[in-house]
């Protein structure tokens, strides 16, 4: 497949905005096309709450659940300093996304406290919270 000719933009400037609303509604459609073939889908990736009602909608399937993994900010910084052969490494950057999360609106009940415990623990806590209703969009 040929590129368009657009240049690749690391998604964190302000200026990677209109290429990551394309990055959001392809994944969105990949996920709301397996939903829609009936398999329980669970996307895992960045979605902020500025495109949230977007990937909603770009998924085209009646409901959606959303969660937000928040780890305490050191730990974050911690586990994108310390982690090897990726390619986001830009510490400002983290704080900055992170500041933006923080900032954004979005209702507390989507809000997941996830520390540097163990993962299986924090999707058993997602998954409880989603049987709950708790992270239904609307």
């Amino acid at each position: 497949m040929e590129s368009g000719g657009q240049a690749d933009v690391p998604p964190w400037l302000a200026e990677a905005h209109a290429q990551n609303r394309v990055v959001i509604e392809a994944a969105a459609a990949a996920a709301g096309r397996l939903a829609r073939g009936d398999y329980t889908v669970v996307y895992d990736g960045v979605i902020g709450p500025w495109f949230v009602a977007e990937f909603a909608a770009a998924c085209g399937v009646p409901r959606v659940h959303y969660a937000i993994l928040m780890p305490p900010e050191p730990v974050l910084i911690e586990r994108v300093r310390t982690r090897d052969g990726h390619g986001f490494t830009d510490l400002d950057a983290v704080r900055r996304i992170y500041r933006d999360f923080q900032d954004a609106e979005v209702d507390i009940r989507h809000i997941v406290e996830a520390d540097a415990g163990d993962p299986q623990a924090v999707a058993r806590m997602v998954r409880q919270q989603m049987e709950a209703g708790r992270l239904l969009l609307w």
